[in-house]
């Protein structure tokens, strides 16, 4: 039987990884950088950035069925088990890139961080992209965390259908962009 400490430990657990995860990120869209010439670097990086989504469809469908039949903690392992084995295969696998192949040289001077951040927060546009994107964010991931909760407590879902149905709007968002079709999309649903 868990103790009530068991979830906190965990949390704050992730908490603590959430910044390393940040710095990786980072680091991989620096890679991207050097190992992609520019007019491919787009196409990789989408690839890239898709990746959270997608992860999280398998997470939320995957996860929810899981934990019903087995319990939130075999869920856990196996949702889990992938990134860290990725991780060790990068971390094995892969060479560092020559770093500024594709660097351009810059044809005016560079600004300092705080006279870039004065420029762009400057920018009408680019000040209420920010904004924006932070509402976006803040939406999302409270959605993202609280949405299966709330369709087993408010309509009495099984968690494995909650679970389903949280990753099927991501489903419909990849069938948008043509990477299922739609009857693979009512399958989920």
């Amino acid at each position: 039987m868990p103790t009530v400490n068991q979830p906190a430990i965990a949390q704050t657990c992730h908490g603590m990884s959430t910044p390393a995860s940040d710095n990786a990120v980072s680091f991989l869209l620096s890679r991207a950088y050097d190992l992609y010439p520019p007019e491919k670097r787009s196409r990789a990086l989408s690839v890239f950035l898709m990746g959270p989504s997608l992860g999280a469809v398998l997470g939320l469908g995957l996860g929810g069925w899981i934990a019903q039949e087995y319990g939130w903690r075999t869920a856990f392992i196996v949702v889990g088990t992938p990134a860290l084995a990725i991780s060790a295969l990068l971390a094995i696998g892969s060479r560092e890139p020559q770093r500024g192949r594709w660097d351009a040289q810059p044809s005016a001077p560079r600004l300092g961080m705080r006279e870039s951040v004065r420029a762009l927060w400057a920018a009408k546009p680019v000040r209420y992209l920010i904004l924006a994107s932070a509402l976006a964010t803040l939406g999302g991931t409270a959605f993202g965390m609280w949405n299966a909760s709330f369709l087993v407590r408010s309509y009495g879902l099984q968690l494995q259908h909650a679970g389903l149905r949280a990753g099927g709007r991501v489903a419909r968002f990849l069938h948008a962009v043509g990477l299922v079709d739609e009857d693979q999309v009512r399958h989920v649903l």
